[in-house]
This record gives C-alpha cells, structure tokens and sequence, in this order.
C-alpha cells in the first residue's frame, strides 16, 4: 500500500508548497499521469484518468505496471528535487 499523502520536503527539510497547498506524493502522482507529456493516445488517457481518480481518493495498492508508469511520467514531467523524493516513496516495502 502507497501512502499517497506523504509531503515532500526542501533540502532543508521544510514541507514543499504549491500555490500554498503542500505538495504529496498523491499530488505528484496524479499530475505526472494526467499530464500529456509523452503524447498519449486515447485508451492510455482513460486508463492513465482512471489510475489517477484511485490515487486522488488516498492510499491505494498499486499493481506493478502502475507503479512503472507513475515512475516513468514522474521522471518526464518533475525536477531532480521531487524525483528523487518520489522514486524511493514507491518503492514496495516486501
């Protein structure tokens, strides 16, 4: 289970802000996959809306093409600082 609600922090460890909203990886990760970065097409925009819905709600068991496809659109669309917060958040924890 992925706790969507984690906050990401600055370097000097202060909580991240986005039009004073803080920024979690729930956040993170629906934007990443409702964004249109790689361009695509019709079906993927529907499963990438339906993945996205399921994450806004909370936490929520991701399978392991759904977390590659997050990892990978998170990497197209955030900065050094984000990715290198989020790539580890998704990690599964065996």
């Amino acid at each position: 289970m992925i706790d969507t609600t984690q906050g990401l922090l600055t370097l000097d460890g202060r909580g991240i802000e986005d039009d004073g909203r803080p920024v979690t990886l729930g956040r993170v990760l629906v934007n990443a996959l409702l964004s249109d970065s790689d361009k695509p097409r019709g079906e993927d925009k529907l499963r990438r809306y339906e993945l996205a819905t399921r994450i806004h709600a909370g936490h929520c068991d991701l399978s392991g093409s759904e977390l590659a496809e997050c990892k990978k659109l998170v990497v197209e669309c955030y900065s050094t600082i984000i990715v290198g917060q989020v790539l580890p958040m998704l990690e599964v924890k065996k």
